[in-house]
């Protein structure tokens, strides 16, 4: 069971909390250090977090043009009504579901960009970062530093010839 040490608001609208504030103590890691990594994470989050908020402008417009043309063709003026709101329950349907894959893509880059930053700089330390939800519906999410209790084995490819000829 690791402890945690640190659990930081994960809210990148504000500069990166300074750890002596925060009454951390006795770890092995310096301001210097924690906000190179509050930076790089901020980037990268940023980035999956535009990927999103483009998905649902364009969802807002093409829905709007949808609402209008299908408004216009209720009074019989162009196409027909029924056509235009299989188009629109259609397109609903396809953001949905790309909604659904960007999130799910963008949780699983950030594991992967935490897994390697931990597996590059921290582990050696004995620390590890995550980031925790206090509840599964919750939208606040935590920044945890805790220390790495786990017990890592490192074969070379000799070792595993060795195992997998016997």
């Amino acid at each position: 069971m690791s402890r945690k040490k640190l659990q930081v608001p994960l809210n990148f609208k504000t500069e990166p909390p300074i750890l002596e504030s925060l009454g951390l103590q006795n770890t092995n890691i310096t301001q210097q250090e924690f906000e190179a990594f509050w930076n790089s994470l901020k980037l990268h989050i940023q980035h999956s977090e535009s990927q999103i908020r483009w998905i649902n402008i364009v969802n807002i417009a093409i829905t709007v043009i949808f609402g209008g043309v299908l408004a216009v063709s209720a009074f019989g003026m162009i196409g027909h009504p029924v056509i235009i709101a299989a188009l629109l329950l259609s397109h609903i349907s396809v953001y949905m579901l790309l909604l659904h894959l960007s999130i799910r893509q963008n949780l699983k880059k950030r594991a992967v960009f935490l897994e390697r930053e931990n597996k590059r700089l921290w582990k050696a330390r004995g620390l590890r970062w995550s980031i925790e939800k206090e509840t599964v519906k919750s939208l606040e999410e935590t920044l945890v530093l805790s220390e790495d209790n786990e017990i890592a084995l490192n074969l070379d490819d000799s070792g595993i010839n060795n195992l997998t000829s016997r």
